[in-house]
């Protein structure tokens, strides 16, 4: 990566306030796009787009346009009540139902009056009026009663010689004689004497003389005589019969009654009815219900309005969306929304993250001590070759939007690690400080980045790294000493030099001096990458780790110092992410 040195040796880099500035920016840019596309603008513009663009509204459009009154069903319904409300049928059922004369026949037409006629004439046409009519006009009506019968024959009887001398006998004065008579020789006698005898013996006591007497009695009697002269004297002009042919002529005759039965049989009511009791009329007056309904006027109006398709709701969206469409904030969405711009934004996505905004330390976050000593002893110790201690971040000073690092030269008692000793008391020359998540986050692959400043002091290192639970593997982000910026990967099975595989770059130290500069490692399971503000300077293929690894930040004294204290480390933030 000679390349990447000497672009940082000739100042040829991209400067860290402009990366901030543009990242910020683009940000910014990323929410606002973000917001925008929550936006009921957006919104609605993706939904008038997909109806504008949809068959559905392509065939609503030209079905609109093609739209017209003359080849619509509405022309033909109202072409259809027209010719119909010409024809014949409708025409004369129309007048017809107006007349005065059918208004006069539906006045009588089922009324009392005319059951009244109806009855009439039935009555006098029935066989029993005819009969009555017929026997009061027989002038031979006596003849032909019952009594005429009884008294011709009485009369027919009164004139037989046998009945005569009956009669003759009973009143003569030889009756009286000839009940005394008892001798049958006298009675002989007087038989032979009187010729009147022989008749009276055979009709005395007989039937026929009582039929005869009874005739007589009842041809005689008062009742037999009014009877006669009723059945004489009956005539037809007094009978109720007679009263009832009179008022059904007098009905018949008036003008009222007859012009009922002239319209009732007459032709123009039997075509009235042909046509009532079809669907003419009724099809005829659907239609023109419809054709004079607001809802027809209305949509005739609308057919044949030639800005049919201009006062649509769909023309209206068309119109919307062609407007939403040049919209600047639109535009910008798209071009944006669909460019490589903000594919760093929506790849990774950040997992840990530190800004430094406070004037105190956030405790959940970061311990000030190597992560075993913390874990084990809850103290601070030092490793070999190192000649300054952790302070419990007495050493770190905030300013509320960065914290520093310092390394100073002060006397403090503390405890050394000795491989072979183990844990022996020291006193120290210098003070440091130290930051690690050890106890808060690790992580396996993703990036890694902080901005940072550094200055340069004889025997002071800087570093930036990261580690598990042992020794190796461990990455160095970087590590400043002695004017050297070296980027570095540790791994082995153990930490003896000799199985230590090391793989390293130096850089100019003094290149990356007293100016914040954003460095960070890319970690994937094929690779490793290390930049400085975004410029790639080495890369490694080789022994990646595969573990989850903590951030260390701290700086200390490993070699002679010059005096040049103290030092500072300082941070403007710490983040971590993983690809989404």
């Amino acid at each position: 990566m000679a390349n990447s040195s000497l672009r940082f040796l000739l100042g040829f880099y991209p400067k860290t306030e402009e990366i901030e500035k543009k990242r910020l920016e683009l940000i910014k840019e990323f929410e606002e796009l973000n917001s925008f596309a929550k936006s009921d603008e957006l919104a609605r513009f993706e939904y008038l787009s997909k109806f504008i663009n949809s068959s559905e509204f392509a065939e609503k459009k030209k079905y609109l346009k093609t739209l017209s009154y003359n080849s619509s069903e509405e022309k033909k319904k109202e072409d259809e009540y027209h010719t119909n409300k010409k024809s014949k049928d409708v025409r004369h059922y129309f007048k017809f139902i107006g007349s005065a004369q059918y208004k006069q026949f539906l006045t009588l037409d089922g009324s009392p009056e005319i059951a009244h006629f109806e009855a009439l004439k039935a009555f006098i046409i029935s066989p029993e009026y005819k009969k009555v009519e017929d026997y009061m006009n027989d002038k031979k009506k006596w003849q032909k009663s019952a009594e005429f019968g009884q008294e011709q024959e009485f009369k027919t009887l009164s004139k037989d010689p046998s009945f005569k001398n009956y009669f003759k006998f009973l009143k003569s004065n030889h009756y009286e004689s000839f009940k005394k008579i008892v001798v049958p020789e006298e009675i002989a006698k007087f038989e032979a004497k009187h010729k009147y005898v022989t008749d009276y013996k055979k009709l005395h006591n007989s039937s026929q003389i009582a039929h005869f007497v009874e005739l007589r009695d009842k041809i005689t009697s008062p009742s037999f005589v009014a009877k006669k002269q009723e059945i004489s004297g009956l005539k037809f002009i007094k009978t109720e019969e007679y009263k009832k042919l009179q008022e059904f002529k007098s009905l018949a005759g008036s003008a009222k009654i007859k012009d009922y039965y002239k319209m009732k049989a007459s032709k123009d009511l039997s075509e009235f009815k042909r046509i009532d009791a079809s669907n003419i009329i009724s099809i005829f007056q659907k239609l023109e219900e419809y054709i004079l309904s607001d809802g027809f006027k209305n949509r005739k109006s609308y057919l044949l309005d030639s800005k049919k398709w201009e006062k649509s709701e769909e023309c209206k969206n068309e119109q919307e969306f062609i407007n939403l469409k040049k919209s600047s904030k639109i535009i910008w969405y798209f071009k944006l929304n669909d460019s490589q711009k903000y594919n760093d934004l929506k790849t990774w996505k950040i997992t840990f993250g530190e800004e430094f905004n406070s004037n105190s330390l956030d405790r959940s976050k970061w311990i000030t001590r190597y992560f075993w000593g913390d874990a084990l002893m809850n103290d601070s110790y030092a490793l070999p070759g190192e000649k300054h201690l952790f302070t419990d971040a007495k050493n770190i000073e905030y300013n509320g939007s960065t914290v520093k690092l310092v390394t100073r030269n002060e006397k403090i008692k503390g405890k050394e690690w000795i491989p072979t000793l183990g844990f022996i008391p020291q006193e120290f020359d210098y003070t440091s400080a130290l930051l690690s998540s050890g106890s808060s986050f690790r992580t396996k692959f993703g990036r890694i980045e902080a901005k940072i400043k550094l200055d340069a002091s004889q025997g002071v290192f800087h570093a930036f790294w990261l580690s598990g639970n042992t020794m190796l593997p461990q990455i160095d982000i970087f590590k400043f000493y002695n004017n050297k910026l070296l980027l570095s990967s540790y791994s082995g099975k153990s930490s003896q030099a000799e199985d230590i595989n090391t793989d390293s770059i130096s850089l100019k130290g003094s290149l990356f001096t007293n100016k914040f500069f954003i460095y960070s490692l890319e970690w994937t399971p094929e690779k490793l990458t290390w930049r400085i503000n975004n410029l790639e300077v080495k890369t490694q293929s080789i022994n990646i780790p595969s573990e989850e690894m903590y951030i260390t930040i701290n700086s200390g004294v490993t070699g002679d110092q010059n005096g040049q204290l103290p030092s500072n480390l300082e941070i403007d933030w710490i983040r971590c992410y993983q690809k989404v």
